[in-house]
This record gives structure tokens, sequence and C-alpha cells, in this order.
């Protein structure tokens, strides 16, 4: 069974800024086009081992209420992009989960 890209699912994308305050308005202009966001530090160990860490700042834009494809994606990565470079971030990349439809097919054929 290959995934149902035309279904509904969560999708994260992720991105990176140097201060509270480019992350924010990055997530700010992320969150009037629908995305519910978090800006968060990157954790403190991760810091501490990575000092040369330019964007300590994260920032996860998500959406639960769109397929992949024809349009979703491909137009989510461009404005990420766009408004990380906008506000002198950095777009890291996205992921999304299993439909539950899916999920339970992978669970049957687990047993």
């Amino acid at each position: 069974m290959g995934a149902d890209l035309q279904a509904p699912r969560h999708t994260v994308f992720y991105a990176y800024f140097p201060s509270e305050a480019t992350g924010t308005a990055a997530a700010d202009a992320l969150s009037a086009e629908g995305f519910a966001v978090t800006v968060a530090p990157l954790p403190e160990e991760f810091l501490l081992e990575h000092r040369e860490a330019p964007n300590p700042w994260r920032v996860t834009a998500e959406r639960k209420d769109r397929a992949l494809i024809p349009d979703f994606l491909r137009d989510s990565v461009d404005r990420c992009t766009a408004i990380a470079h906008e506000f002198g971030g950095q777009y890291d990349g996205w992921e999304c989960g299993l439909t539950d439809a899916e999920a339970a097919a992978i669970e049957a054929q687990q047993k």
C-alpha cells in the first residue's frame, strides 16, 4: 500500500532564525497564511555542542488539513523558503505523518 498523497495529512515545515524577533516575525507571516506556528529556542545542549549555529531559534509551521498534492507541498516549501530568506533565516525542510488509514494498514500488516 502506498501513501495517498491526495488525503489530508499532518505536515510540518522547519526554519531557523538568528533571533527570537526574526523568528516571531516569520511566524506571524506563516500564521497569516493558515499555518499553526511555534517559535522556540534550540535546546541548550545542542547550542553548547554547536556553538557555530547561526540560527538558534526554530520556527515550526504545521497544517493538518491539506493534501500534499497537487500544489500544497510545492507552494508551502516555496513560501517557507521565501519567508525564511525575508527574515534572515534558513528553511530546513518538511515532514509529514501517515493518515489514520495508512497507519491502520501498516499495523494490520505487522500482525
